[in-house]
């Protein structure tokens, strides 16, 4: 059910906030590294370690923890020792992540948090070196025994879908990917990528330079639920976004590293800070990943700076609701008369409030306030949409309804707002249908353009349309997305559509 909800979120447009680092966090907090192996023989002795690091990302804002599998596989443990122990290993890491949900989700049952299971293609490293050990590159055959392995273990184990990561060399890309698709589980494809001495964004392969389009190719357009770029430097990550998108219409992913690995102690060094992270994780947004997180070096501070870019993401999903409203059914104990607060509270701690007010007079109200724009005429409803959202890590149900209107004035004043509601707004303009249709920009609904083309060609139905859900995602999804609107402002020649919503 777990993976069923960041599913139905993902479908949504909803951000998704995954953990930071296991193995370097491990280690960080006194684990023993293993000189060839790294992180996968660490799960045997620290379990109660690795729970506790998973439980700190989920109160970090964390919707998705990842079992510490990544150097797990037999390609990774016999050289070090550990040949008779692959499966032990594997389900201990995946136990631990399992026994954080159960505890998180007892304290907060509404919290819904997937456990994903990491495959990676790493080969042996030569010890004291982050380098593969060329000596010890197995067979084609060895490479796809071992990921079908590794990944009927995880599947066996318990975990909710398999998360490739760092994926970079064109021929096991396909064996790890085969493996993780055969066990039925939901897959998702992390590659990784570096620049080149000449500038350039390359596979990570540290002997090949594989333009980053022999990788982004190997990407299904259909079979994975997520594709994005992991174990990659954040200044590079918009660019291999990019590439990632021209080959794959879902839900992006970005989850980056930092700094380097200090040998011979497997010790991460020069981490970016979470602030500047944070302004990183803004811009992906503008590039249309949906899910952000971190890797090796990044902390519960990194994931604080995650969620918290989240946050304010999805807070102009809320901003339409006429706060003023008075006639409010109570959930809890609070003033009436404080229904601004109210309404907040409740779309953080995910009170279910049925607000009764005309939302046609809520809408007309706030863009006399927000904008000055006064309505004339009829204000009829046209569109409606219903969905589940998560706000700071509960669940709401957030109501959308759209109306058009005619202004009196193309003149707009600002100074109406509030301190608050002049951070979220990023301004205002007129549009033709025709420039919202050709703009690459992201609107409310997502496909805007078309749906005002018929609608100003046919005039409003008797009945608001149910606007859909993933049918307007995938219409924009090779476009560049932007920042969400404080309101959507958007406007046909005195055509004013505004938003009136409630939770």
């Amino acid at each position: 059910m777990s993976y069923l909800d960041i599913k139905r979120r993902l479908d949504a447009g909803e951000i998704i906030v995954l953990d930071g680092a296991t193995g370097t966090e491990l280690q960080r907090r006194g684990a023993q590294m293993d000189p060839s192996a790294w992180c996968g023989p660490a799960s045997l002795n620290n379990s109660e370690l690795l729970t506790q690091v998973h439980l700190d990302y989920i109160d970090a804002g964390a919707d998705v923890i990842t079992a510490n599998t990544f150097a797990s596989s037999r390609l990774m443990l016999t050289p070090a020792g550990f040949a008779d122990r692959v499966e032990e290993i594997n389900r201990i890491a995946v136990e631990a992540a399992l026994r954080a949900r159960d505890i998180a989700t007892a304290k907060s049952p509404s919290r819904k948090i997937a456990v994903a299971g990491s495959l990676s293609h790493m080969l042996p490293v030569a010890a004291g070196t982050a380098k593969v050990d060329q000596a010890q590159v197995p067979s084609s055959g060895e490479l796809a025994h071992a990921f079908g392995e590794l990944a009927g273990i995880l599947k066996s184990s318990g975990v909710d879908h398999i998360m490739l990561e760092m994926m970079y060399e064109p021929t096991r890309v396909p064996l790890a990917l085969n493996a993780a698709l055969e066990t039925g589980l939901p897959v998702w494809f992390g590659m990784s990528a570096r620049r080149a001495k000449d500038g350039r964004a390359i596979s990570f392969d540290q002997h090949n330079e594989f333009p980053l389009e022999e990788v982004t190719k190997l990407i299904p357009k259909t079979g994975v639920d997520v594709a994005g770029v992991m174990h990659t430097g954040a200044e590079i990550i918009g660019e291999t976004l990019a590439a990632i998108r021209k080959n794959f219409s879902g839900p992006l992913s970005a989850y980056p590293d930092s700094g380097y690995f200090e040998m011979p102690d497997w010790r991460f060094v020069d981490v970016i800070a979470p602030d500047r992270l944070e302004k990183f994780f803004a811009e992906w947004f503008k590039l249309g990943a949906q899910l952000i997180g971190g890797c090796c070096g990044l902390t519960v501070d990194h994931i604080h700076a995650a969620s918290r870019a989240a946050q304010l993401a999805d807070a102009d999903e809320f901003v339409a609701v006429d706060h003023r409203a008075q006639r409010c059914r109570q959930v809890v104990e609070v003033d009436a008369e404080i229904g601004e607060q109210f309404l907040v509270l409740a779309a953080r701690f995910g009170l279910e409030v049925d607000v009764t007010v005309e939302h046609d007079e809520a809408a007309v109200r706030e863009a006399r306030e927000e904008t000055a724009l006064v309505v004339t005429g009829d204000v009829r409803w046209v569109w409606t949409r219903e969905r589940r959202m998560s706000w700071r890590g509960k669940d709401v149900l957030h109501k959308e309804r759209f109306f058009l209107a005619r202004s009196a004035t193309t003149e707009v004043d600002t100074s109406g707002l509030d301190e608050r509601e002049r951070s979220w707004t990023r301004g205002h303009r007129w549009w033709t249908q025709a420039e919202i249709e050709a703009s690459p920009e992201r609107f409310e609904p997502f496909d805007l353009g078309l749906r005002l083309k018929a609608l100003l060609r046919d005039g409003p139905t008797g009945e608001p349309i149910t606007l859909g859900r993933m049918v307007d995602r995938l219409q924009v999804m090779q476009t560049s997305f932007l920042p969400r609107m404080h309101v959507q402002r958007l406007n046909v020649k005195h055509h004013c559509l505004y938003t009136a919503q409630s939770f």
